[in-house]
């Protein structure tokens, strides 16, 4: 112990002693400014490094929670059907090179890239590009197809030469749905990005973007003496990670907390991802000017909205067109202003043949390449199917899902009938508004809607549901309930065939009914229905009054039926809840155009009714399947029974109300019903071919006279669009069931052929029949008949088509008529 104490003590004795008062006092001034100062800059310290560090994991935590997922909202697309080509299937050469120029193919000398084309003599090559189908995606590559007179001979894979059996081009987009900020992109991997594009890029907005980290102070020296000496400003000293920081996470506000913001998370951004994943989230993020209302973004659509085609295709000149843009989109317009883009392409490949990227014939051939003379679509043109689309999605995805989660939805819509279809209706309504100026009124704008079906699958293959969807996007193939008039005749005598059929009634196609005046009591007294002209021709057999739409032999019939069998009946095909009044014969009962084409898929599918859909796949932007309601199809009634009603309503076209259409162009085979509700408020037809059933409705949205009736109105329309997809007509007759038996008969007295006599020339038509059936049935009636046949009249002069009649129609007074089975025509 001593011997640490001594030393102690030699060190005391070596300082003076500090107990003097003065000296202690000094002492403690000095700790009393030097305590808290170096408190106070610990507690600074401290304060900044929080300040940094909650600074560091807010935009850190910002940053992740933006890019852990995909950082945008991604757009659902609404796709129509491929366009399939099949080995041993008819082809129109001309529709095949619409459908290729349509997707922005481009035709060529020898097709090398996708999105090429070329004719010889014997066939056709192109070269698919990569698309999204209903069954998944699918490379591209580069397809031989060989025609012969008209049909696909042979086709196959250039690069493997294996035989394909068939081939679609990817299917047209028809629409897309947005969220709010009307964003369209679809990002891609770095992989798909040409190497000129990046090389493009880094020339013209960071050269050294492999070097830096996030910040060039270099870049922003050289930046700013350039904007010196020149004296305005000339170039930016902004990174691409700066840039892609702005675009994404900050505002475009030119402060200086702004700018520091943007180098401190650009700084963030290079520590957390790899300059590969920088630059890919930039060329996805890059916004590259507007399609109307919506921002053409990333690479990806600006390539199609620009030049029709994928990035992989773009070659040098078209990647610094687009590289070009990213410095001001709208001011460098290549649509508006072609002068400037060209000046600031062409500066962007001089600037890489300076650096050595390219070389000088590489900028020349380059600098020599045309600018895009028109945009590209990207909305697609079919609104009302997207609209359509939405509607029945709404059960299954929220809305805010199918703007944002990039849903690939695949349709039954077929391009070629779709665009036919909207020509139609435009160019229908047009035409009617100037041989009746009284259509434009003040208020509203006449409206029509058309659905085209495939009658054995219940497919949608075009859909119009207005005239204008800018203007009005009420949907009115889908919502549109308007009172369907003389559209319900036919079903009235389905009901008579089946029955007939079923052993009920002791009816067929030549047996008669009664057009004379009747009278219907109801609870609000006697209802008197009138034929359209107001003229009654006694006796016609079933097929004349469906053919000319007699009302009053149809409500003769309805009252034989019983209306609660009828609406029963009715009921079961598939129409909604009936009111039981006499009326119902005549169509006073609301329905859309698209459930009247379900209906009527009865008649063409030898009884069967398809139930409309319009969509075939779902599939989530993961390329998962969305489950669907599978489409039914149930047969309601005989095949024998519906297809004496379709030839019935071939009749309307041969010699009836629809005769007109063969004036207007028509030379096909078809068969169909016109229909017009009260005041001529509502103008329908529906017209049907072997594969297709069509709907036509004409009217107003809020309901007033148009003076239209089925055949003046919805017929020409029918008209326009059957003659664009079937310009010479088709030749293919309705396939008809077995259990019937075809016979000859006069058309106006329904009897077997007899011998002319008095110079009363018979017009003879084929019939068909149950088996057991009989002729002639009524060989001593002798109904009104004309003296030289229907098909030697002028076309101008078939029957007009009836309007429903109204239950507020006075009449003179006529005694109530009771038709009970037993007093028809025996």
């Amino acid at each position: 112990m001593d011997l640490m104490i001594a030393p102690l003590k030699k060190m005391n004795a070596a300082f003076p002693s500090s107990s003097s008062p003065s000296k202690n006092s000094s002492r403690k001034r000095i700790w009393m400014i030097i305590l808290p100062a170096f408190t106070g800059g610990c507690l600074v310290t401290f304060l900044v490094l929080l300040y940094i560090g909650s600074y560091v994991l807010r935009n850190l935590s910002l940053m992740e929670r933006v890019l852990s997922d995909t950082p945008w909202n991604l757009p659902s697309r609404v796709y129509a059907q491929p366009f399939e080509i099949a080995v041993g299937a008819p082809i129109d050469e001309s529709q095949l090179k619409d459908r290729l120029v349509s997707q922005g193919y481009y035709p060529t000398v020898s097709v090398q890239v996708s999105g090429e084309y070329s004719r010889d003599e014997q066939g056709w090559d192109f070269f698919l590009r990569d698309a999204e189908t209903p069954d998944g995606k699918r490379p591209g590559f580069p397809v031989r197809c060989e025609i012969r007179e008209g049909v696909v001979a042979g086709l196959w894979n250039r690069d493997t030469g294996q035989h394909l059996a068939r081939v679609t081009l990817e299917p047209e987009v028809l629409g897309s749905i947005y969220d709010p900020s009307y964003e369209d992109r679809r990002p891609i991997p770095l992989d798909d990005v040409p190497p000129r594009f990046i090389q493009c890029l880094l020339a013209s907005e960071d050269k050294s973007y492999f070097e830096h980290r996030g910040v060039d102070p270099a870049g922003i020296l050289r930046a700013f003496y350039v904007n010196l000496k020149r004296g305005h400003y000339a170039q930016g000293g902004s990174t691409i990670t700066q840039q892609l920081v702005r675009n994404m996470f900050l505002t475009r506000n030119k402060t200086l907390r702004r700018k520091v913001d943007e180098a401190l998370m650009a700084v963030l951004l290079e520590m957390t991802r790899s300059k590969e994943q920088i630059l890919q989230l930039y060329i996805n993020e890059c916004y590259f000017g507007q399609a109307g209302s919506v921002s053409i973004a990333g690479l990806r659509q600006a390539a199609r909205y620009y030049f029709g085609t994928e990035p992989r295709d773009l070659n040098l000149s078209q990647c610094a067109l687009l590289v070009a843009l990213l410095r001001g989109p709208n001011y460098y317009n290549p649509f508006k202003y072609p002068e400037r883009v060209k000046q600031r392409r062409d500066q962007i490949l001089s600037r890489m043949t300076e650096e050595g990227t390219i070389t000088p014939e590489e900028r020349d051939q380059a600098v020599a390449e045309p600018l895009p003379s028109a945009p590209r679509s990207l909305a697609g043109s079919a609104p009302f199917v997207v609209d359509a689309v939405q509607r029945r999605l709404a059960d299954i995805l929220l809305p805010e899902e199918l703007q944002t989660e990039g849903y690939s939805i695949y349709t039954t819509i077929d391009m070629r009938l779709q665009n036919a279809a909207q020509e139609a209706v435009q160019d229908g309504l047009e035409e009617l508004e100037k041989e009746k100026p009284d259509l434009k009124v003040k208020d509203q704008l006449l409206q029509a809607a058309l659905v085209s079906i495939d009658p054995y699958s219940g497919a949608v293959l075009a859909l119009v549901g207005g005239r204008d969807f800018q203007v009005s996007s009420f949907n009115r193939a889908l919502l549109g309930k308007r009172p369907i008039g003389s559209i319900i005749k036919p079903f009235i005598y389905l009901k008579a065939m089946q029955g007939a059929k079923e052993g009920l009634y002791d009816l067929s196609p030549n047996s008669y009914l009664d057009d004379s005046p009747v009278a219907i009591q109801t609870p609000f007294g006697a209802w008197t229905p009138q034929n359209f002209n107001k003229h009654f021709l006694g006796p016609v057999t079933l097929r004349r009054a469906l053919e000319e739409s007699l009302n009053v032999p149809t409500v003769r019939l309805s009252q034989m039926i019983g209306i609660d069998v009828l609406a029963d009946f009715l009921e079961g095909l598939g129409f909604p809840p009936l009111m039981r009044v006499p009326s119902l014969a005549l169509g006073t009962i609301d329905l859309t155009p698209l459930e009247v084409a379900g209906l009527y898929t009865l008649f063409v599918n030898q009884g069967i009714r398809s139930t409309p859909h319009f969509i075939r796949t779902v599939r989530s932007g993961s390329n998962s399947r969305l489950p669907l309601e599978a489409p039914d199809s149930v047969p309601l009634v005989s095949p024998e029974a519906a297809y004496q009603v379709l030839s019935m309503m071939q009749g309307v076209f041969e010699r009836g109300t629809a005769n007109v259409a063969y004036r207007m162009g028509w030379k096909g085979i078809a068969a169909g019903k016109t229909g017009t509700s009260d005041d001529r408020q509502d103008s329908w037809f529906v017209g049907a071919v072997p594969d297709l059933i069509t709907v036509v409705w004409v009217g107003f949205d809020r309901p007033q006279p148009t003076g239209l009736t089925g055949s003046s109105g919805a017929l020409p329309i029918w008209v326009k669009f059957m003659t664009k997809i079937y310009p010479q007509g088709n030749s293919e007759p309705f396939p008809a069931p077995k259990g019937l038996e075809e016979r000859k008969v006069d058309r106006l007295t329904g009897n077997g052929i007899q011998e002319t006599t008095d110079g009363v020339i018979q017009e003879v038509i084929q019939d068909y029949f149950l088996p057991e059936d009989s002729l002639p049935r009524f060989p001593n009636l002798e109904p009104n008949r004309i003296p030289i046949p229907l098909s030697q009249i002028d076309k101008a002069t078939a029957a007009p088509e009836p309007a429903s009649a109204s239950e507020n129609f006075t009449a003179p007074a006529l005694p109530r008529i009771d038709i009970p089975v037993s007093t028809l025509p025996d």
